[in-house]
């Protein structure tokens, strides 16, 4: 089954696009998402832990002190199609 979004239209997921749009998590989240000491959180269960609207909010407006900056899908570097692939994408990580 597709993920959808809240209008029921179906999200396609392209793991190739989702690898681009990963990079500039990475640095703090590690290569494999694994979270890095001091720097980004394990993400191997953020659909547990924050629902759908939750992981868009984070990624659009950040988190925390700084630690989740705001702003690292603006300005062109992620489309509205992107961001909900990508919200799809990690909350499939339980």
């Amino acid at each position: 089954m597709q993920p959808t979004k809240e209008n029921n239209e179906v999200v396609k997921i392209d793991e190739t696009r989702i690898k681009v749009l990963l990079r500039s998590c990475m640095g703090c989240d590690g290569g494999n998402l694994e979270g890095v000491p001091g720097d980004g959180p394990n993400l191997h269960n953020i659909g547990a832990r924050y629902t759908k609207e939750e992981i868009r909010d984070i990624l659009v407006n950040g988190k925390g002190n700084g630690s989740m900056p705001k702003g690292l899908l603006e300005d062109g570097k992620a489309k509205e199609d992107d961001l909900e692939m990508l919200v799809e994408w990690l909350s499939q990580y339980q």
